[in-house]
């Protein structure tokens, strides 16, 4: 399937820009549910990404069964925080994703020093298949912190994708792109390169675009999330951020924790929504990317 094919599946026309307003980390603790909870209410979050490993999930899955809810499965093989760990679902059947201490190794670089690829592939899966059991109907996958975009778990991703009919968070982006968003050297980044222009021929590549609100910043946030809405390209972009309620949970959990509330409240602000509504920007979800994706 081609671009302009799956444009048009879309109900884009031909110059027309497009914008999946996406959460991600949603089960990081009670304070990305609450957050989520309210902005998910405001009506404006088009799609979110739910941690199956975390504590918090079971309360994400008792949420979702009330309401209509675009949810995806934000795949975890990290655990980055070092007084809030996750470990993997299948314990040590997964030895190779997990430290010493049997938790998610903590940042990509290590994952992709360590894992093997079938356990990773074994591991994804089950945390699909624990959403499902759930109750949850998952619109897509995504990488927690995009390690899964390295040419030793890329195969996984997209087999994963395949597999469960369900769109990866594929960007296209060239060399130099990769390299400096996924912290990755030049020559995995060239590699990466070459398997994302197939998977992109084969019709696995959603969005033209990707953008972000930093998490190593967090003063004048409509501000910042107004630039990167006026200077989205034509077609489908995503834009993500992180939610999360200030409090003494999230304080305590993470050292980014005040651009998380900045997101929170970003998504609760009457000046975001008029910013979107007069952008002239569509706004879609996951579920539609699916059904484009996967009919």
């Amino acid at each position: 399937m081609s671009r302009q094919t799956f444009l048009r599946r879309l109900g884009l026309a031909a110059g027309e820009r497009a914008v999946v307003l996406h959460a991600d980390d949603i089960g990081l603790g009670e304070a990305s549910v609450r957050a989520y909870a309210q902005i998910h209410q405001a009506g404006l979050l088009g799609s979110a990404s739910v941690m199956v490993p975390s504590g918090w999930f079971p309360a994400v899955a008792d949420l979702a069964r009330s309401g209509v809810h675009d949810l995806g499965v934000h795949l975890t093989l990290n655990s980055e925080w070092p007084n809030y760990r996750m470990a993997p679902l299948l314990g040590p059947a997964a030895a190779s994703l997990a430290d010493a201490q049997g938790w998610f190794h903590p940042l990509a670089v290590h994952t992709h020093r360590h894992a093997s690829a079938d356990e990773a592939f074994a591991e994804l899966s089950a945390q699909v298949r624990r959403a499902r059991t759930a109750g949850l109907a998952p619109t897509h996958i995504d990488s927690h912190m995009l390690t899964l975009l390295h040419p030793t778990l890329f195969e996984v991703y997209v087999r994963l994708s395949r597999q469960e009919r369900l769109p990866a968070t594929l960007i296209r982006m060239d060399a130099d792109q990769l390299e400096r968003l996924c912290r990755i050297p030049r020559s995995d980044a060239v590699q990466l390169h070459e398997r994302l222009q197939a998977v992109d021929e084969e019709g696995l590549v959603a969005f033209d675009t990707f953008a972000e609100l930093p998490l190593d910043a967090h003063d004048r946030r409509l501000d910042a999330a107004h630039r990167i809405l006026d200077g989205l390209p034509e077609g489908l972009a995503m834009f993500i951020c992180h939610p999360a309620c200030d409090g003494v949970e999230l304080r305590a959990m993470t050292t980014d924790w005040a651009a998380r509330a900045a997101d929170h409240r970003l998504y609760l602000d009457d000046g975001w929504r008029r910013a979107i509504e007069s952008s002239g920007i569509r706004t879609l979800n996951m579920r539609q990317v699916r059904d484009a994706m996967f009919p």
